[in-house]
C-alpha cells in the first residue's frame, strides 16, 4: 500500500528519533507499554510526535482535511450558535478553543463576528504544538483579542469552549473480550502489538459496563476524555462546550458488526489501520462514543445532533446566501458544503454535542433533539 511513498531525510530522521525514544521507554517499563501510552508518544512526544513536530498536517498539502478547511461557513455556524448561547445566558463573550490547527476556524469565526461588529472580549487558544502556534499567530495577527495558552486557564473561565476534532486524537485503550477475561493491547519491542490480561482497574471497570459483546470482540475505550472533562470542570464556572467529532452513540459504537474497533491512521490522505508505520509522521485516531461522553460526571448535555442537522439549524443556507450577495461566486461560496453535509461524507458520521455547566440552555438552534 505504501510502496510508492518515499520519506524525506528530515521526516525519516524525526521518525527514527521518535522510535528510539519509544523503544527506550518500552525497555524501561519491562518490555512493553500499554497502547494508549504508545499513541500518546506517537502523537505528542515533545518535538517528535505527530502534533509536536513541524510537518504540514491540515489541508490538501497535509494528511487530512477538517471541516474548517473545507468552508468558512462551518465556522460561521459555530459562531452563530455561540452567540445564541451568549445572548441566552448573558455571560461575557469569551471564547476558548482547544487545538486550533491551522487557525482557519478561529479566523473565520472572528471575521464573521467582526462583520457583525461583535468581536469577543477574548479568544483564547490552547495549543501544545509550537509549530502550529506559530502558524496560528501569523494567521490571526490582526485580531487583538486573541491570546494563547499552553495549559488550562488558572482562573475560572466563563464563556464558550470549542473543540473540533480534538477528542478523536486523545489516546485510547484497546481491549479484547475473551472467554474468561478482558485483554488489553500492549506494544513491545520492534513495535509489535500483544494482547494480555488487563490489570488496569479503570479499564476493567469500563469494560465491565459493556454488555452482550461476542467473544474476541475488539474495540477502544477512551479513559483520557473523562480526565480531560474533570480538568475542565476544575477551571471553569459558567460554560458551554461545543464538541465536534466523528463517532456514534454506544449502541452503534459497540455494534457487533464493528468487531475490530475504529482505530484509523491518516498519512498523505491515505487512510489505513496500522499504527506502527510512519511513526510520528501519521495521525492516529479513534471514533467517539457520544453516549459515554454524555454520561460524564461534570457537565450536562444541552444538545446533540448530526453535523448536517447542526449546520442547517444554525442557518448555513442563510450564511451561504450572504456570501453570494457579497460578491462571491456561488461555486466558490458553496465549495466544500457537499463534504460537510451529505450523509456519505461528513454530514452523518460527524456529530455535534453541546455540554453545559451552571447554565440553563434549552432549545439551541443547532440541535434537533437527536436521541443518545
Amino acid at each position: 500500500m505504501f510502496s510508492n511513498i518515499t520519506l524525506s531525510p528530515e521526516a525519516e530522521q524525526t521518525s527514527q528519533a521518535l522510535k528510539q525514544l519509544i523503544q527506550q521507554e518500552i525497555t524501561q517499563q519491562g518490555g512493553a507499554i500499554p497502547f494508549d501510552r504508545y499513541m500518546e508518544l506517537a502523537l505528542y512526544a515533545p518535538n517528535l510526535g505527530y502534533y509536536s513536530a513541524g510537518s504540514q498536517k491540515f489541508g490538501r498539502a497535509g494528511d487530512f482535511i477538517t471541516a474548517p478547511e473545507l468552508s468558512p461557513l462551518f465556522s460561521q455556524c459555530l459562531a452563530v450558535q455561540a452567540e445564541e448561547i451568549f445572548n441566552k445566558t448573558g455571560i461575557d463573550r469569551h471564547y476558548l478553543e482547544f487545538g486550533a490547527g491551522s487557525g482557519k476556524m478561529a479566523e473565520a469565526i472572528l471575521l464573521y463576528l467582526a462583520k457583525q461588529g461583535n468581536l469577543p472580549k477574548s479568544y483564547t487558544i490552547i495549543e501544545l504544538s509550537a509549530d502550529l502556534k506559530q502558524r496560528q499567530q501569523q494567521r490571526l495577527k490582526e485580531f487583538n483579542c486573541v491570546q494563547w495558552l499552553n495549559k488550562l486557564p488558572e482562573k475560572p473561565f466563563n464563556g464558550v469552549i470549542l473543540a473540533n476534532e480534538l477528542l478523536d486524537s486523545m489516546p485510547v485503550n484497546r481491549f479484547k473480550i475473551t472467554k474468561n477475561s478482558f485483554q488489553e493491547y500492549w506494544v513491545e519491542q520492534g513495535f509489535k502489538g500483544i494482547w494480555q490480561d488487563s490489570n488496569n482497574p479503570r479499564l476493567i471497570k469500563a469494560m465491565t459496563l459493556l454488555k452482550d459483546l461476542p467473544e474476541n470482540y475488539t474495540s477502544e475505550i477512551s479513559l483520557r476524555i473523562p480526565a480531560w472533562l474533570k480538568s475542565l470542570d476544575a477551571c471553569t464556572n459558567k460554560v458551554a462546550l461545543l464538541l465536534i467529532d466523528y463517532g456514534y452513540k454506544s449502541s452503534d459504537f459497540y455494534h457487533e458488526e464493528r468487531y475490530n474497533g475504529s482505530l484509523m491512521c491518516h498519512y498523505q490522505h491515505q487512510a489505513h489501520a496500522d499504527p506502527f508505520v510512519f511513526i510520528g509522521l501519521q495521525d492516529i485516531t479513534a471514533d467517539i462514543d457520544f453516549s459515554a461522553l454524555a454520561k460524564n460526571n461534570y457537565f450536562q448535555v444541552a444538545g446533540f445532533s448530526t453535523q448536517s442537522q447542526f449546520l442547517i439549524g444554525t442557518g448555513i443556507e442563510k450564511l451561504l446566501l450572504a456570501e453570494i450577495e457579497q460578491g462571491r461566486k456561488i461555486m466558490a461560496a458553496s465549495q466544500g458544503l457537499k463534504q460537510l453535509m451529505l450523509p456519505q461524507f461528513m454530514g452523518e458520521k460527524f456529530k455535534v454535542m453541546a455540554l453545559q455547566k451552571n447554565l440553563d440552555l434549552m432549545d439551541l438552534s443547532g440541535f434537533s433533539g437527536l436521541l443518545l
